[in-house]
């Protein structure tokens, strides 16, 4: 076995096919030197979407989540971005690498070089001249996926993007609205007919499970104390959706709960400010109110100008809505035609708010 191997790329983003190789050239060195090549030069050709998702920060996470339980996978990255793209960069990126594995690991020398593309042949022969170059899986028999590929369709491509990086790629949707218009149950609904997860609504569970079914038993600071437990939902069920996640309410809508009460907050104001979804669907008034015990709003004067203090809420926030109305079974078909558009890339044209 040798002692030490080097694998580079942009793993723009981290795929199944980067982990297979990577995993195999460790399988055949002492120590493997994985470096991430950042370049500001192609992050410009991004779309913003991917501009978002694929930072130096996200790259560099995936990879060390994805090999955190081998010790012996090096990992490091180098800024090509001031140099010259490939072909012309060549000897200056060579030279970035070996300087950034000695001053990394103190590593001047590597025995073997690994790639997947048999284009780079010239390039390590040239500039690699002690290096032994390996290629792996160069038809990608083994996995058939490339990083650009992805990128044309990471939805389309999903089970190949890393694991680790799913949770970058998820798209956040919530559903707003004000009490009685099927928010618990739309969002239920969605998440099973998209197969993912979904965030309860949080400050129901939580009034019902400390504050006795009464909001009038909850001071402002509780309201705070919704709002972030739900945001910490969201962080970890992010982890396991499958592409998309589904919130039931948001932090906006706490704020909206407290105002309703008398009460008021510049930290919910800011947390709700802070927030950013890929899609909102705000819910109509056009059905039944349904008596529960936390409903307060029974007559239609209330809810009319509860929803209408929500609406004057998103504007003032800067939130762009969807509003969806008709029959439960027509909001249900909407909002997933809303997501399908959302999750192949189309627009869907926001409400006027």
């Amino acid at each position: 076995m040798k002692e030490s191997g080097l694998f580079f790329g942009k793993f723009a983003p981290l795929t199944t096919g980067h982990i297979a190789a990577i995993t195999q050239a460790a399988t055949m060195v002492e120590e493997l030197y994985v470096v991430l090549c950042w370049d500001e030069k192609f992050q410009s050709t991004l779309t913003p979407e991917l501009q978002k998702v694929l930072t130096k920060r996200n790259r560099l996470m995936w990879l060390k989540d994805t090999f955190k339980h081998m010790s012996k996978i090096k990992i490091t990255f180098v800024d090509e971005t001031p140099i010259q793209s490939y072909p012309d960069g060549c000897s200056e990126f060579t030279n970035l690498v070996r300087n950034q594995l000695v001053y990394d690991f103190h590593q001047p020398f590597i025995d073997v070089v690994f790639s997947s593309e048999t284009e780079y042949n010239d390039y390590f022969s040239q500039y690699w001249p002690d290096s032994e170059h390996i290629l792996i899986d160069p038809p990608r028999q083994f996995v058939d996926i490339s990083a650009t590929r992805v990128r044309s369709n990471p939805y389309e491509h999903w089970d190949f993007i890393a694991p680790a990086a799913h949770k970058h790629f998820v798209k956040k949707v919530c559903i707003i609205g004000v009490e009685s218009t099927g928010k618990s149950t739309l969002t239920i609904n969605l998440a099973n007919y998209f197969s993912t997860q979904y965030v309860e609504e949080v400050g129901r569970t939580i009034c019902e499970a400390e504050y006795h079914w009464s909001e009038d038993m909850m001071n402002i600071e509780d309201y705070v104390y919704v709002a972030m437990e739900h945001k910490i939902k969201e962080h970890k069920l992010a982890k396991t959706a499958n592409k998309v996640l589904f919130s039931d309410t948001n932090n906006l809508i706490t704020l909206f709960s407290a105002e309703c009460t008398g009460r008021t907050s510049t930290v919910l104001s800011q947390m709700a400010n802070a927030e950013d979804y890929d899609l909102v669907i705000m819910l109509d008034i056009d059905v039944p109110w349904v008596y529960d015990p936390l409903r307060l709003n029974n007559t239609d004067e209330k809810r009319i100008s509860t929803f209408e203090h929500l609406k004057f809420l998103c504007k003032a926030h800067g939130v762009k809505y969807h509003l969806v109305s008709g029959t439960y079974d027509e909001r249900y078909k909407t909002s997933i035609q809303l997501v399908k558009n959302l999750l192949q890339g189309k627009s869907n044209e926001c409400t006027d708010n």
